[in-house]
Formats: structure tokens, sequence, C-alpha cells
């Protein structure tokens, strides 16, 4: 009697998830015209679409914006250099936490804007990129804080943050959900 209650149950279940439709259980992720992500805080962020790009945006600082821009990493526009950095890093596939490997850290003593690129990646059309500042004296994924967080970026994409207001200790992680490979990147202050 209680096998058939069991299997009774089950199939009421399965009958009721079965009627509901796939996007109650799909992401919903809003465009950026219905956010306000001054709102955003590390316990609660606001994340977003780039109507224009189709690049996921989690943004965790309310003072930072991102500004996407569709061009090529060799027609960037004119900075005002004051911390012109090129490094290489191997763009592994995302596990489960999102978490790629760790470019250079670079340290800020000014506020204003940081423009971000990868220049090559020999492996997919696509990658994910973490802003993170440091709160230690190395990087740590479970004490340092991320400031924004783009996934599915196009190799054509570059993109600017804005609004970084505090001096610190930064670091980017790059990760992909496609191929893996190599890949050249910069990052600019102005």
């Amino acid at each position: 009697m209680k096998l058939k209650k069991i299997i009774t149950m089950g199939l009421s279940v399965m009958m009721a998830v079965s009627a509901m439709s796939v996007s109650a259980f799909a992401e919903d992720i809003p465009p950026y015209s219905e956010v306000d992500t001054t709102l955003a805080t590390q316990e609660n962020p606001v994340k977003y679409i780039d109507e224009a790009t189709g690049v996921t945006v989690t943004i965790y600082d309310p003072n930072i914006s991102v500004t996407l821009t569709n061009h090529k990493a060799e027609e960037l526009l004119p900075f005002a250099l004051t911390l012109p950095m090129a490094d290489s890093v191997y763009i592994k596939k995302s596990d489960l936490y999102r978490v790629g490997n760790r470019g250079k850290t670079f340290t800020l003593d000014v506020n204003g804007s940081l423009d971000i690129a990868v220049t090559s990646f020999s492996g997919g059309s696509q990658y994910n990129i973490s802003l993170n500042e440091m709160k230690g004296s190395s990087p740590s994924i479970e004490d340092d804080a991320v400031k924004a967080v783009l996934e599915n970026i196009d190799t054509n994409i570059s993109y600017l943050l804005n609004g970084l207001n505090t001096s610190g200790t930064f670091y980017c992680r790059f990760s992909t959900w496609g191929t893996p490979g190599n890949a050249s990147y910069h990052v600019r202050h102005s």
C-alpha cells in the first residue's frame, strides 16, 4: 500500500512539473534599461544583459558601471595612460563557481576608469572576466571583493569599467564556457 502511494505521489509531481513552462526554470535576466545598478551590493549584486552586445553583466559595487564597445582591440580609444599593462593568461574552462585563471595584479591610487580588452584568444570566440579587489596580502577567492563580472564577451568587444572610487590592488580572472586557450590582454587606467 505504501509503495502505491509513493508511486502515485511521484507521478503527480512529475505531471505538475511537466505542466510548468520551461521558462519557469530558466534564469530571467533583465536588460540594462530595467535595472538600477546603484542598488548593487556584495550580498545582492545586480545582473543584467547588455542589449547591444548580449554580454551578461553582474555588478557588485554600486559605484561601478560598465560600457561595452564593439571594436577590435587594436582600434582602442586613446587613453591617458597611468597604468598601461599587457600580459598573457591561459583562459580555462569555467568551473561551477565561474572562477578562472588570475591575471597580474595592479594597483590603482586614483579614481577613474579601466579599459580592459582581450587582444587575442586561441580558444573559443567568447570569454568571461571578473574584476576583483584584493583584501589581503595575496589574491584569495574567499577573501577578495568581486567588483564586476562579465560573461559571454566576444573577442572583438572592449569594455570600460567606470566608477572605481577606491584605491587598492586589483586583478582580473578569466574563464570561458567554450574552448580554453591562451590569450593576451591589456588593462589601462584613466
